[in-house]
Order: structure tokens, then sequence, then C-alpha cells
């Protein structure tokens, strides 16, 4: 029985480099430092937050534990953007120590004052915050070769804009799960994943990509013009990512897989 073999190593896929050739990776010119931290509850519990200071920082934060939230309190995932001209044009060594990069999270965005969400004690709670470059890759147009196929980032890595990376990388396992299973022959399951998949996915990378430039031209504007701008760029991202990953049901795995 033939196999297929599943490409998942991530951004800096080996696999995508035997399946596609190399491609080029992108920088996308920010620093981004990751973490989660259990808080009290945030808003209503539900709900993605993005908050861009005036000199470009932004923060993107939700919460990810259903079992936490039903308790009263928040997990929260977040993520902060921080464009290199912050550092007065240096980019910042990544791999500092925790020390450091408390230290500098504290420098860039301790003092600001959220009512809903206390930066203070979301990074002294992170017990781990990482740092990495924000960076994707140009879409491609193929995604396997023979019974390789690639699948989340090693196909379609993208800027953590609108939080899709994850999300799109769950939708993905699902269509190849119901691909595999309702076709006996693993080479038309693997061209039907990719058929329904690949189109979708790289519009997303490319309305990251609009959506960043977009929130990045908003900075030094004042603040009414770019409330009213930041309204208009999530609508426009919001119904692109529903227009393109969404239909009524999908056609891989014969309508199995809702979304």
């Amino acid at each position: 029985m033939t196999i297929p073999l599943v490409g998942a190593d991530g951004i800096n896929s080996v696999t995508r480099t035997y399946t596609v050739g190399a491609t080029a990776l992108h920088d996308g010119g920010m620093t981004l430092y990751r973490g989660v931290a259990d808080l009290p509850k945030m808003l209503d519990g539900e709900t993605f937050i993005l908050v861009t200071a005036d000199d470009g920082c932004r923060l993107i934060a939700y919460p990810v534990s259903a079992p936490i939230a039903r308790s009263g309190s928040s997990r929260i995932n977040w993520v902060l953007l921080v464009p290199d001209r912050v550092y007065e044009g240096q980019t910042p060594v990544l791999g500092e120590s925790q020390e450091a990069v408390r230290r500098i999270l504290g420098s860039l965005i301790g003092n600001w004052a959220l009512d809903f969400l206390d930066i203070e004690a979301m990074i002294e709670k992170s017990p781990t915050i990482k740092s990495d470059r924000l960076r994707d890759r140009d879409p491609i147009n193929q995604w396997s070769r023979s019974r390789v196929v690639l699948l989340g980032d090693a196909a379609h890595p993208m800027y953590p804009i609108g939080a899709q990376g994850a999300s799109q990388t769950i939708v993905d396992a699902a269509c190849l799960a119901g691909a595999i299973k309702t076709e006996a022959d693993p080479f038309i399951a693997i061209a039907e994943f990719v058929s329904a998949r690949l189109p979708q996915t790289n519009n997303v990378v490319l309305a990251n990509r609009k959506m960043n430039r977009e929130e990045l031209e908003h900075v030094g504007t004042a603040s009414s013009t770019r409330s009213e701008k930041f309204r208009t760029t999530t609508s426009n991202y919001r119904q692109a990512v529903r227009d393109r990953t969404r239909p009524h049901s999908s056609s891989v795995g014969h309508n199995t897989i809702e979304r």
C-alpha cells in the first residue's frame, strides 16, 4: 500500500525544498515576541485584540483555553510585533536571555495602560517568551511531488497578522485526512487536497501581507484617521479570509469537512 508522506516541518521545511526546490524567505522588517500567560478574564473571555502604538509596535492577544475561560480566567496567547525602526535602525539580536527579553519588552510596552489587559503581568507571567523575525515565503503553485505533500507552514508560511497560521494548518490537516479516508488512491487524495486548499491559503498569505502593509501605513496619522483606516483594514481582511477559506463545505472527503 502506498502511503503519502506529509511534510509538516515548518517555515524552514526540508520537505518543501525537496518538493518544489529552494524558495526565498522574506523578512518583514520586524521582530516578534511571543508568550502565553494565565491572567484574569480579558473582556468577554473570547475577544481577539490588536493594539497599535504610535511607534508602530503592535500587540495581538487572544484567549486559547475554553476550560480556563469557564473558570473565569483567560489563558492569553500574545504576540508583539516591533518594527526595526523602533530600535533606531538596528536589527535586534535573537536568542537573548529571558531576562534580556523581558527587559526589552518592559522598555517597549511596560508603560502601556490598557484597562482590559495588565501588560506588566502578561510579561511577568509568561513562563517562556520567544523571539523571532516576521517572515513568510511567496505563494507557490504546487505542494506535492509524487506521494510527498506539504502541509501548514511548510506549504504556506504567513505573517501572524490575523492569527491564521495555526488555523489554516488545522484546516489543512482535516482536509487531507478526509481525502485520504475517502480516496483509495493516495495520489488522487493528494491532488484533491492540493486543489482545494492551495488557492485558498495562498490568498490568505497575500491578505496578511496586505494587512501588515496597510497597518504600517497608518502609523503617524491622527488618532481619528488611524482608527477609521484600521476599521477599514481589519474589515477588509476579515472578509477576505472568510470568502477564501470558509465555503459551506469542502469537496475534499465528499463533504466530510465542515468549517
